[in-house]
């Protein structure tokens, strides 16, 4: 039996291939040797900006705590915050006081899918934060440093991680309305006993089972939401 030997002359690269070769092995080796390319930094408003207009370093350290937080909180949700627009018209926002300060975010009904982010927490100005009816997710981070609070509304976030209620709302001495209906709330209800100005108090729908905290004290308590949960005793 013959054999037969067929031998291929090798394929020469045209200059052009050549280059084009190069190039593409260049840019993989940055790519390997650079990693990912780095993120966008933070946007940092100054007081001259728009959207602070010259009202004090108190509001520029809003604005900038604001933009950082915009995506984390908003998922796919569109918020019109941006260096380049007043506050005075930004998604939610209230602007008061002397010195300026951001004093209501009040975001119902927007859509939001992020996570309540810890930065919140900077913002102590705040005297309202409502971010009710939104599809929210994640945990209620430590939001005790907002001593200024009158109202904080949660109500009707249930895609929000299950958990018991944050024992540091007790800290929370100004306020006088507090929403947690539909919040996915379990375990106990932890003491209330210092919100001694609370006029409004909802866990309507939270699921909750035993008993009921203390709240004798809270005389100014007008309307007080209990309905679809299952407590076995409490202090009323």
């Amino acid at each position: 039996m013959r054999l037969s030997l067929i031998v291929r002359r090798p394929r020469v690269l045209s200059h052009r291939s050549r280059c084009l070769f190069g190039f593409l092995s260049s840019l993989l080796l940055g790519m390997l040797l650079l990693g990912s390319p780095p993120s966008v930094a933070a946007q940092t408003c100054a007081e001259g900006s728009t959207a602070v207009n010259n009202r004090g370093s108190a509001l520029a350290g809003d604005c900038t705590a604001l933009l950082g937080l915009k995506d984390t909180l908003r998922g796919t949700a569109t918020l019109n915050w941006a260096t380049t627009e007043d506050m005075d018209n930004w998604d939610g926002i209230t602007v008061a006081g002397t010195p300026a300060r951001v004093t209501k975010l009040e975001l119902s009904s927007q859509s939001l899918s992020g996570t309540i982010p810890s930065s919140l927490s900077s913002l102590t100005g705040l005297t309202t934060l409502d971010l009710s009816y939104n599809q929210l997710t994640g945990t209620i981070p430590d939001l005790s440093a907002l001593t200024s609070l009158t109202e904080l509304n949660l109500g009707y976030t249930d895609t929000l991680t299950a958990a018991p209620i944050p024992s540091w709302v007790n800290s929370l001495t100004n306020l006088t309305s507090l929403n947690l209906i539909f919040t996915n709330r379990t375990g106990d209800i932890p003491t209330v006993s210092a919100l001694t100005d609370l006029e409004y108090l909802s866990l309507n729908s939270t699921n909750r089972t035993g008993s009921f905290p203390d709240v004798s004290g809270l005389t100014k308590l007008k309307t007080l939401n209990l309905s679809n949960n299952a407590f076995t005793a409490g202090n009323f």
